[in-house]
């Protein structure tokens, strides 16, 4: 009976026991590259993120910086433009003063004469003879 419980031990270690062996050790490596997969993956991802994180820093300081600077056009040209509209303004304002002060001088010059011959009228009357 011990010969034949060895002969069955052989017989199952053969058959069962080994190839079990066997698939544990594949599957232990298996696992075993699994794992270093996994780890290279994770620090590969972590390696990406932080490149990702500088490209977006860069972009994003790109981007302000853009943004400045079109807004250093805008107010340069903002400020072209007001300096235009004001210098129309003070361009109309000389007109306008000049024709005022045109206006004005024939104004006078209407009113000197008319107040010439309304005295010469009210002289004529006071004292009753015609002057010339």
């Amino acid at each position: 009976q011990v010969a034949s419980f060895l002969i069955f031990l052989f017989i199952i270690n053969r058959l069962a026991f080994r190839p079990l062996k066997e698939k544990i050790g594949e599957r232990e490596g298996k696992i075993t590259t699994l794992k270093t997969d996994v780890a290279d993956m994770q620090s590969e991802m972590t390696r990406l993120s932080a490149e990702m994180a500088k490209q977006e820093s860069a972009t994003r300081k790109k981007a302000t910086s853009l943004i400045n600077k079109m807004k250093e056009s805008a107010q340069t040209e903002a400020g072209a433009a007001l300096s235009k509209s004001l210098e129309r303004v003070t361009e109309m304002r000389n007109q306008s003063a000049a024709r005022v002060q045109l206006e004005l001088a024939e104004a006078r010059k209407s009113l000197d004469a008319e107040a010439k011959a309304i005295s010469m009228d009210i002289m004529e009357k006071v004292l009753g003879r015609r002057l010339q």
